[in-house]
């Protein structure tokens, strides 16, 4: 098991940018990141290996925490797992309603190779909300056959449900 473990840093448009490592679990220490932030807080995700209850709990109860001292911050969520979409979905409170999904990943499977890859939905390409109703677009991904093409690995209407307007 990955160690939990973030790094906090400035980006070059003044935005604090929080990348997240390792697993979100009993270990995770969110009290040791600085209480400094910018309006606008980016949490990248993309090397997140699993969560478990004790790990949302604990994201649930720091980003109320930080909310309730701050309500002006934004908060940007990207290159976000599988494991973190499905929290967002199931788990009032995990995704902040100050907050927006700007990439996360989806699972995508060839039942005819038996192959799996993972792609990057991004705002305003895969998907975005307009006048108050979401548009998504599934993009075709090819396995690397002629004759066969992979599909999302994931129930649609669940998984991207997180995207819906609140």
């Amino acid at each position: 098991m990955a160690g939990f473990k973030v790094t906090q840093k400035i980006d070059d448009n003044m935005k604090t940018r929080l990348q997240i490592e390792g697993a979100m679990d009993e270990h995770s220490d969110y009290g040791s990141i600085e209480a400094e932030f910018t309006d606008e807080v980016v949490f990248d995700f993309g090397d997140v290996s699993h969560i478990n209850s004790t790990g949302i709990k604990h994201w649930v109860q720091w980003v109320e925490k930080i909310t309730a001292d701050r309500p002006h911050l934004r908060f940007v969520f990207i290159n976000c797992p599988k494991a973190i979409v499905d929290q967002m979905n199931m788990v009032e409170g995990f995704l902040p309603s100050n907050s927006k999904v700007q990439s996360f990943k989806v699972p995508y499977y060839c039942e005819t190779c038996d192959k799996d890859t993972v792609c990057t939905f991004v705002a305003g390409r895969e998907y975005s909300v307009e006048n108050g109703q979401l548009q998504l677009t599934i993009p075709d991904q090819k396995c690397g056959r002629d004759d066969c093409e992979m599909e999302p690995d994931v129930v649609e209407q669940k998984y991207f449900r997180f995207l819906k307007p609140r």
